[in-house]
């Protein structure tokens, strides 16, 4: 039996949150400072454009990091599937990671045709919001 939400196709907008995917560089709206030579940190730009004051950069950057590691080990409890570029949003006062469509949750994503065998989204484009220690930094 399917849940009210898979049925219904219930959608709330989260305020205040940067969708991830506005950062992708094969969008339109992509950042100016990435190019086509080589991978370049979305995240990085994320923090040093709306945080400019550093002790406000760096209270976000921890807050971040803070709750990138919360989420990945409460969404490994929960089994939570699905995580992709549209379900995970960054909150751009506190910048931390605001996780949405919980469709795939308690493991569901292990039945599905093409099986999910990530415990939690962790890419490097997340893992650039961490600064230059990345997970052996603050994550760790």
């Amino acid at each position: 039996m399917s849940s009210f939400v898979e049925r219904s196709g219930v959608h709330k907008w989260c305020e205040g949150t940067a969708l991830s995917h506005n950062l992708d560089r094969s969008n339109k709206i992509s950042h100016p400072f990435y190019d086509s030579s080589g991978y370049v940190g979305k995240n990085e730009y994320f923090f040093l454009e709306t945080f400019p004051e550093p002790s406000a950069w760096f209270e976000r950057r921890q807050s971040y990091i803070k709750s990138v590691a919360a989420s990945s080990i409460v969404g490994y409890i929960m089994g939570l599937g699905d995580r992709h570029v549209n379900n995970i949003l960054i909150d751009k006062n506190t910048a931390e990671v605001v996780h949405i469509d919980f469709g795939i949750a308690f493991e569901k994503g292990k039945i599905l045709a093409t099986p999910e065998t990530v415990p939690f989204r962790l890419t490097r484009d997340i893992v650039d919001g961490m600064g230059i220690n990345g997970v052996e930094g603050t994550f760790k």
